[in-house]
């Protein structure tokens, strides 16, 4: 018992000696600090993602026309969500836009939206219809302020102006109302029989045409087509048929097909 308990002492002894000894060599080696994380060069840096040319300056005219006034670059930048100082591309695009007027004022350069036509209320755009009697189609001035869709409904009510819809392109067109037409204006009567005429749809159209012993587009068409056909069916026959290149003449027992061979000798068949 007494040689257990003299083990274990002498066991306790030299654990608190290589306790100590540890603690002694930790505390003379020097304190290292926790690694710091490097910053990456600018040049490894991964670049600002940019919106594409084309979005960017889709976004820069869609804000400069809802406005409708000189903005300045910083905001058009805040407005669109864009970036166009430090983009020269977007600069020269701007510059060279014939929808955008670009003014560089040495400390900052304003934008402005251009519309077609400068107009900006509805007593401007009546007198320029007034001034273009050829007629001002409503597509051309759709850009030249935010309330125009609004005007333009207010003109195609107003007796000064005259509104026509051009068949070809479906779009209204506003023209000035010439008083000098109101001098010969056509009777009721013949407004009435005007009216009644019936206008005949292509199908039946083309049938009276044919009944009459006229020619339509709709037949012309078909004999350019025919014709052409014939001319390409002509052209086929007259094609050239390919020469076709033998190959492997040694494998058929030196018989060259591409010699001319001697007659036949066979005699011809009796009738």
């Amino acid at each position: 018992m007494d040689a257990f308990r003299s083990h274990a002492a002498r066991v306790a002894r030299e654990n608190e000696k290589f306790a100590q000894k540890t603690a002694a060599k930790a505390e003379s080696k020097p304190k290292q600090e926790a690694p710091k994380l490097m910053a990456r060069p600018s040049s490894l840096r991964a670049p600002v993602r940019r919106k594409p040319v084309s979005a960017t300056m889709k976004a820069i005219l869609d804000t400069l026309r809802k406005s409708g006034k000189v903005m300045t670059v910083p905001e058009v930048e805040a407005e669109a969500k864009v970036e166009i100082a430090n983009q020269p591309d977007i600069v020269a695009a701007l510059q060279h836009n014939h929808k955008v007027i670009y003014e560089d004022r040495g400390t900052v350069a304003v934008l402005k939206y251009k519309a077609r036509h400068a107009v900006s209320n509805i007593d401007e755009i009546r007198d320029l219809i007034r001034s273009h009697p050829e007629g001002i189609p409503t597509s051309d001035l759709l850009d030249a302020y935010p309330t125009v869709v609004k005007d333009i409904e207010t003109l195609k009510a107003d007796t000064d102006i005259r509104v026509i819809l051009n068949t070809e392109t479906k779009v209204f067109v506003l023209y000035p109302k010439d008083p000098v037409l109101d001098l010969y204006a056509a009777d009721s009567d013949v407004k009435q029989a005007w009216a009644q005429i019936k206008v005949p749809d292509n199908i039946d159209l083309a049938k009276e045409l044919h009944l009459a012993g006229l020619s339509h587009s709709g037949s012309a068409q078909k004999r350019r087509t025919k014709r052409k056909a014939e001319e390409d069916e002509q052209a086929k026959k007259k094609r050239k048929q390919r020469a076709i290149k033998l190959v492997n003449v040694h494998d058929m027992g030196g018989l060259d097909l591409r010699q001319e061979l001697p007659p036949s000798t066979a005699a011809a068949p009796k009738k």
